[in-house]
């Protein structure tokens, strides 16, 4: 649905890092970037377009 409304633009997302493989099965990548919010590991995450 998103790639309908925006076309074929980079999704990010701050993923919690303990589902980093979860995402990744969509097609997600790292950027490597780990953050705390409220006190759990994040990690900022790209879905490039098509």
């Amino acid at each position: 649905m998103t790639r309908f409304l925006f076309g074929n633009l980079p999704i990010k997302i701050g993923a919690q890092s303990y589902l980093l493989h979860f995402y990744e099965g969509f097609g997600f990548q790292s950027t490597g970037e780990q953050y705390l919010e409220d006190g759990i590991p994040h990690t900022k995450m790209v879905l490039e377009g098509v």
